[in-house]
C-alpha cells in the first residue's frame, strides 16, 4: 500500500531507486515498514534535502542552519500540495531524517514521451486552470519559467499531477483572465518541447 500520514510509520526507509536530483534535494523511491505489521511495507517517495553549502559565501552550513533551511522549504512545499491537491493531504507530509526535513509523497509516474501530445496538454491545461487558481482568494499559483518542463508532469490513478512545488510563486489579487494568460504561456512552452520539436530537451 501507499504511505499514509494518518497511520504514521517510524521504521527506517529502504531506498529503492533514485528518481531525480536538483539543487537542494535528491528524490528517491522508497519503502517503509509498517508499525503494526512488520511483514507489511508501504511505498513512498522521499525528497531528501542535500544542500549544505553556501555558494555565495563559499562556506559550509552548520547543522542547525541546514535544519532551518530544510524546514522552511519543505513546510512551504507541503503547504502548496495541500492547497492545490486537497485529496493528497494524507499522502504528503514531512519527516526529519538525519536532522534534515524531507518531503514524503506518493509516487507520480512520469508521462512518457510518446504521450507528450495535444491530448495530454489539454489535461495539463485543465489542471492548471482548475487546481492552480483559487478564485475565492484571487490567488494564482505559478511555476517559475525554468520549471515549465515535462519533467514536472506526472500521473497518479490516471490523473495528471504537476509536481515539485517548492518554488511555486503565489500571486495575490490575480483575476481569472490574468491566470489564464499564465496558463497559455506555460502550455505553449510545453508544446514547444514536445518530441516533434525538442525531443531531447523535454
Amino acid at each position: 500500500g501507499e504511505w499514509n500520514f494518518e497511520e504514521d510509520h517510524d521504521g527506517p526507509f529502504l531506498i529503492v531507486q533514485l528518481l531525480g536530483a536538483g539543487e537542494t534535494s535528491r528524490v528517491w523511491r522508497a519503502v517503509v515498514q509498517s508499525n503494526e505489521n512488520k511483514r507489511t511495507a508501504y511505498t513512498c517517495v522521499v525528497k531528501y534535502w542535500i544542500k549544505v553549502f553556501d555558494e555565495n559565501n563559499n562556506e559550509s552550513w552548520e547543522s542547525n542552519h541546514i535544519e532551518k533551511e530544510s524546514n522552511n522549504s519543505t513546510e512551504m512545499e507541503v503547504k502548496n500540495y495541500n492547497k492545490i491537491y486537497g485529496d493528497l493531504a494524507n499522502l504528503v507530509g514531512r519527516k526529519k531524517l538525519n536532522s534534515r526535513w524531507c518531503v514524503i509523497l506518493p509516487f507520480f509516474e512520469l508521462i512518457p514521451k510518446n504521450r507528450h501530445n495535444q491530448e495530454t496538454l489539454k489535461k495539463i491545461e485543465k489542471v492548471l486552470i482548475e487546481k492552480f487558481y483559487k478564485k475565492e482568494e484571487s490567488k494564482s499559483y505559478q511555476f517559475e519559467e525554468w520549471d515549465w518542463r515535462w519533467r514536472h508532469v506526472g500521473e497518479r490513478d490516471n490523473q495528471i499531477i504537476l509536481f515539485d512545488l517548492a518554488d511555486l510563486k503565489v500571486m495575490e489579487n490575480v483575476d481569472e483572465a490574468t491566470h489564464l494568460r499564465y496558463v497559455d504561456k506555460h502550455i505553449e512552452e510545453l508544446r514547444r518541447r514536445t518530441p516533434r520539436t525538442e525531443a531531447t530537451h523535454c
